[in-house]
């Protein structure tokens, strides 16, 4: 599919020299002056699309230009010589070209049902989506609620309300008696040694959960 965002640079350069103009020296001198719109071109296209690149070795030595994956974003290396510069916290020596590998074509159709929602969490995270007969490396289940949530009330099994804003009486957080009983809707299941591997744990995995996920669903996120 064509777009404005999709641009073959070497082609329009040489279709739009003369004949005699087309040699290597000629082409080169002015795809370098085009270089500018090239990285545009190159920054819209990952931005829709997506890109996968290497991913980042503390132990190898980047060019200038090289482009690495790191962190689920894209770096592009500023400096020749470029050994042991850890891309996020090294802005002179990287320029941070996309914050998520994943294109926006794709994100935006990613939502809170099950089977979209485990395909975007093991891309995500570098597992395996296995479907429709084996479970994928991070999947869920559905939990099934069999008991009420919340009761207002001593003695009753219901709620009992005077008016709208009185119930027959206090209800207690903990301890004995009636009470708010949490109950997640669903469970997403990590591989251990994947979720070892998350700094921050649950709170960095819920940020992308919690993107996707109905607003009102509770979940909880175990190992296995």
């Amino acid at each position: 599919m064509s777009s404005i965002f999709v641009l073959n640079f070497n082609a329009t350069i040489n279709n739009n020299l003369p004949p005699d103009k087309r040699g290597s020296v000629d082409a080169a001198l002015l795809n370098s002056s085009m270089y500018p719109l090239q990285w545009q071109n190159n920054a819209f296209t990952e931005y829709r699309t997506g890109a996968t690149y290497t991913a980042y070795n503390a132990g190898t030595t980047y060019a200038i230009g090289t482009v690495v994956s790191f962190n689920k974003a894209i770096y592009e290396s500023l400096t020749a010589g470029n050994i042991g510069n850890q891309p996020d916290i090294s802005p002179a020596s990287w320029y941070q070209r996309q914050v998520n590998f994943i294109g926006a074509d794709e994100r935006i159709r990613y939502r809170a049902s099950k089977t979209v929602l485990e395909y975007a969490l093991n891309k995500w995270y570098g597992t395996t989506f296995r479907q429709p007969n084996t479970l994928s490396d991070i999947y869920i289940t559905t939990n099934t609620v069999t008991i009420p949530t919340f009761l207002s009330g001593k003695t009753e099994s219901y709620s009992s309300i005077t008016g709208k804003t009185i119930s027959s009486g206090f209800v207690p957080a903990t301890g004995s008696g009636v009470h708010f009983t949490p109950v997640n809707n669903f469970t997403i299941y990590f591989p251990s040694a994947v979720y070892a591997a998350i700094v921050g744990g649950d709170n960095t995995i819920r940020q992308f959960v919690d993107k996707y996920s109905v607003c009102g669903l509770v979940y909880n996120i175990t190992t296995y």
